[in-house]
């Protein structure tokens, strides 16, 4: 797998894993996502995945069952390398989540996934 596949996956994992953080702390999701299209995190091909997950619109451009591949891919050659990817193995069970509920969903549908989640453990409010 080539490095910016690699770049563009991590990414990704960078932006679902920060909506639900960012939610707890009260920001509302479309100035989140809005924002988050303006940082240097997210990568000028993945911008437009903000704009569709904004409409929770994840119609399949690279569907989660494909992403598992290339999880799977990055994933043997390390084991292959003896190179230790702890990031990547969760986001690849983030993303197999996600595909026991629908494998051809894009794969930016993870975020429908990390704000369910989040809302399901949603801490009170500190005094």
């Amino acid at each position: 797998m080539d490095r910016p596949r690699q770049h563009g996956i991590a990414n990704s994992k960078t932006v679902e894993r920060r909506i639900p953080i960012d939610r707890q702390l009260g920001l509302s999701r479309d100035l989140l996502l809005d924002t988050l299209a303006k940082t240097a995190v997210v990568a000028p091909a993945h911008l437009g995945k903000l704009a569709t997950a904004k409409r929770n619109d994840y119609t399949p451009q690279f569907p989660l069952r494909l992403m598992r591949k290339d999880f799977d891919l990055i994933l043997s050659t390390a084991v292959d390398l003896r190179i230790e990817m702890p990031v990547t193995v969760a986001a690849r069970e983030w993303n197999a989540l996600q595909a026991a509920r629908n494998g051809e969903e894009d794969f930016s549908a993870v975020i429908s996934l990390m704000e369910e989640l989040t809302q399901r453990r949603r801490l009170p409010p500190t005094a």
